[in-house]
């Protein structure tokens, strides 16, 4: 991906903002606009709070013409640009960028935007639209070479190479890489640059299938002295060195390499970089059969993923720890990190809701905003219409029926789309209930599961005891032993599990089990679980998981319930649940 670092946030948003302050006319230093105000406001909170600040960059664009110029407009558009861009809205960021990049070709200040348009070409890039992006990036550098500015000009080179590196066009890639590099030797001189470079080279190489010419390249980037190590070029470079060591069957290079990655990434406490060294790290010693090392890197991983609060990191690691118990048969630590894993995948869920919560409230913002610029537009022709109509009264009588006749459209049509926002917000509102019934669906499946592993754990138990009857026997235990048997056989054929999760169903699907039991009163429990989760819309692998069943068995249970229910032979047994 192309380095939004070189582009966006340390020079677009600093020479606008210069601009705006030193470089426009009196009326700026005579009395300071509020819209200027209210973008200080802006970019003090951009990052911290997201959403407010989106807000606050509604409200600039819809301040009065005479308290928002052109170029805070500009500025205002580019900083809502970047917060869609962060959240992930691509296409409605590119749409305020290309306005921004309009607004300031219109107030003749195009040639201060190169950077601007490097992020429109950024988020061309994502999208894979790369002629697009391309042709954004030869705008940029056009600008950046009418001013000297060389930093620009590498960041563009760069950044055509990379998408030919995407397009399989290794050859012109290279080219673009080294015009590149030549331009950070010979006009910038800095070594952060050359050595981001040859990274460049290396990877390109990695890619091709030049193995040897990488890792050259690699450690020709780590031979200049960067001070400024923020991206931990350093660091990566050893990391990309020591996996195509480890791809060779070269463990002990691969090991060094990743040390001195680690102690890099220590040096700029870039804790995912660590997370992931010290993942690589106990993969690796696991394969080589150092089982405390791999543990301990592994544990390192989960302490750093803990204290910075990753899930998905974490629920990564616990699968690796639940890989290594189950290979080392230590139930008890398995049976914890199984635990862990599920509160983990929990707070996943909820975190998920959180995300897409806050997605629909950006959603939202935008509907509205959009909503606003269509109505002041309606507005403003309804104000033009009643100007020219007065006029037109004056000039000749006989208009006015036309004109109260068009007015009456208009109004229709302005009624319309108040209606039409009333029905999206609705839908709005329909899809936050759905996403929330979704969250307590995935909260029962997570019950089901535990539950199920619960009922497999005492059965495994149980069967443990009864193979090892005889040993004990002689031990005099066997009294306690046909006892623990017993109890456990009686944990398992009470129906406490299944009303836990009925109770839970219920609140999700309110009268189902109900029907379904007045309509059938023979089946059975397990017939009413099989039900229960095609209701819940899971498929035959995932029932099957729930129910510790195989599938074939899940499939005869299903086709004995249909016999049993008598569903017709063109009705899908799911497409039968769905319908009570």
């Amino acid at each position: 991906m192309p380095n939004s670092k070189n582009s966006f946030q340390f020079s677009c948003l600093f020479k606008l903002l210069m601009l705006l302050i030193f470089m426009q006319p009196d009326y700026l230093q005579a009395s300071e606009p509020v819209g200027l105000k209210m973008l200080d406001s802006l970019v003090k909170i951009h990052s911290s709070n997201p959403n407010e600040a989106l807000k606050l960059g509604f409200k600039i664009l819809e301040l009065p013409n005479n308290e928002l110029p052109d170029s805070i407009k500009a500025f205002t558009k580019v900083e809502i640009g970047y917060i869609l861009n962060k959240q992930g809205f691509y296409s409605q960021a590119l749409g305020f960028y290309l306005d921004a990049a309009n607004l300031l070709t219109q107030i003749g200040l195009k040639f201060k935007s190169g950077y601007l348009f490097v992020d429109i070409g950024n988020l061309y890039f994502k999208q894979k639209q790369y002629n697009l992006a391309k042709e954004k990036y030869s705008v940029a550098k056009e600008l950046f070479e009418s001013s000297n500015d060389f930093g620009g000009i590498y960041t563009c080179t760069n950044n055509f190479g990379l998408i030919d590196k995407e397009l399989g066009n290794y050859n012109a890639a290279k080219k673009y890489f080294k015009e590149a590099l030549q331009i950070a030797e010979s006009k910038l001189d800095i070594p952060f640059l050359q050595a981001h470079s040859y990274a460049y080279l290396g990877d390109l190489d990695n890619v091709s299938g030049n193995k040897d010419s990488a890792i050259a390249n690699y450690d020709r980037a780590l031979q200049y002295k960067v001070k400024l190590n923020t991206d931990n070029i350093i660091g990566l470079n050893h990391k990309k060195a020591a996996q195509i060591y480890l791809a060779r069957g070269d463990t002990s290079s691969a090991i060094t390499r990743y040390k001195l990655a680690e102690a890099n990434f220590l040096n700029q406490l870039n804790v995912f970089y660590l997370i992931e060294i010290h993942l690589e790290l106990s993969a690796l010693f696991k394969k080589l059969g150092e089982t405390s090392s791999a543990i301990g890197y592994l544990q390192s991983a989960a302490d750093l993923a803990q204290k910075e609060i990753m899930i998905e990191k974490l629920i990564d690691i616990q699968k690796r720890f639940i890989d290594f118990y189950s290979e080392l048969k230590d139930q008890e630590k398995l049976i914890y990190h199984q635990s862990q894993l599920s509160k983990m995948l929990e707070e996943l869920y909820n975190e998920d809701i959180i995300v897409q919560l806050s997605k629909l409230d950006i959603q939202q913002q935008i509907e509205i905003y959009q909503q606003k610029l269509r109505i002041a537009e309606l507005e403003l022709n309804r104000n033009r219409f009643f100007k020219y109509s007065s006029i037109a009264i004056i000039i000749f009588l006989l208009v006015l029926l036309w004109l109260l006749s068009a007015r009456y459209r208009y109004k229709k049509k302005y009624d319309e789309e108040l209606l039409l926002r009333t029905e999206e917000k609705y839908r709005y509102e329909l899809e936050v209930e759905r996403i929330k019934k979704e969250q307590l669906t995935r909260e029962l499946v997570i019950k089901a599961t535990h539950i199920q592993k619960q009922n497999d754990f005492l059965l495994r138990l149980k069967r443990d005891l009864q193979n090892n009857s005889e040993k004990y026997t002689q031990k005099g235990f066997s009294s306690g032993i046909r006892k623990a048997v017993n109890t456990i056989s009686g944990e398992m054929r009470n129906d406490f599990a299944w009303e836990q999760f009925s109770e839970q169903f219920v609140k999700i699907y309110p009268g189902f089990l109900d029907k379904i039991t007045h309509l059938f009163p023979d089946l059975t429990s397990k017939d009413l679980k099989i039900c229960a989760y095609h209701r819940m819309n899971l498929d035959t692998k995932e029932i099957a998981a729930l129910a510790s069943l195989s599938v074939r068995a899940i499939q005869t249970s299903r086709y004995r319930l249909r016999q049993k229910i008598k569903i017709p032979k063109e009705t899908s047994f799911q497409e039968f649940i769905n319908t009570l």
